[in-house]
């Protein structure tokens, strides 16, 4: 996706830079607009963009600002209608014990299309750390070694929970 956001930008004589959460005065003295990700609940990114007049949006609902989200609960479902066509019928739901990341309606839309086929998941929650990847890896690696964790399919709340379980599956 980045690649070709990039490309697009450039045909018409933009450039993509990308910029850490700490980078945001360098982002402001060097780009004439922003997209954020990782929004959360008071991100000084806003109110700091917002001071310096430079145009943003956010990826994921803010209150009062311009902002574009995906219909992850459509995802879920489409994710669960998938698995479902495939014979799975044994799914774990990962994800975040945190609320407000953004992601829980892809759990929602998951767990309700399996309610609605007549299945039941299990829901395996994994306490965020600065690195949620690490910390699910190590809670799956660790439920697989002692066969606590036992299912057919998993269904991850965000790619860094997916990537952490697939590394501890793969392993």
């Amino acid at each position: 996706l980045y690649d070709q956001l990039n490309q697009k930008l450039i045909k018409h004589g933009f450039i993509l830079s990308l910029y850490t959460y700490d980078k945001i005065e360098s982002l402001i003295k060097e780009s004439g607009a922003a997209i954020l990700t990782g929004i959360e609940e008071g991100d000084l990114r806003i109110n700091r963009l917002k001071d310096s007049e430079i145009p943003f949006v956010t990826i994921g609902k803010s209150t009062n600002n311009f902002w574009v989200c995906p219909d992850d609960e459509s995802g879920g479902r489409i994710a669960a209608e998938h698995l479902l066509s495939l014979g799975c019928k044994r799914n774990v739901i990962i994800e975040n014990v945190l609320e407000g990341k953004g992601t829980k309606a892809r759990a929602i839309g998951f767990q309700t299309c399996l309610q609605q086929n007549g299945l039941m998941s299990s829901n395996l929650y994994i306490k965020e750390f600065k690195a949620i990847e690490l910390q699910t890896y190590r809670v799956v690696m660790s439920m697989l070694k002692q066969g606590t964790l036992n299912f057919g399919a998993a269904f991850c709340e965000s790619d860094e929970i997916a990537y952490g379980a697939l590394m501890a599956c793969k392993d």
